[in-house]
């Protein structure tokens, strides 16, 4: 594991990855993660681009209005 000059990067087995922000607060931090898990469980439990279409900025299905 090494990490680069700016501390920008990661790099594990010559694979770069974003490092987190050491500014963010902590609870902004678990929000963001919480959103990006859940936009990542709705994308990979979609069947189809149908059901994508049908997510969405929450991850959650649209409901009619």
């Amino acid at each position: 594991m090494a990490r680069t000059d700016d501390e920008k990067w990661l790099v594990v087995d010559g694979r770069r990855w974003r490092r987190t922000d050491p500014a963010l607060p902590g609870d902004a931090l678990a929000r963001m993660n919480s959103h990006l898990g859940r936009g990542r469980s709705g994308v990979r439990t979609a069947a189809n681009d149908a059901a994508l279409d049908a997510l969405d900025d929450s991850g959650r299905k649209d409901q009619e209005r």
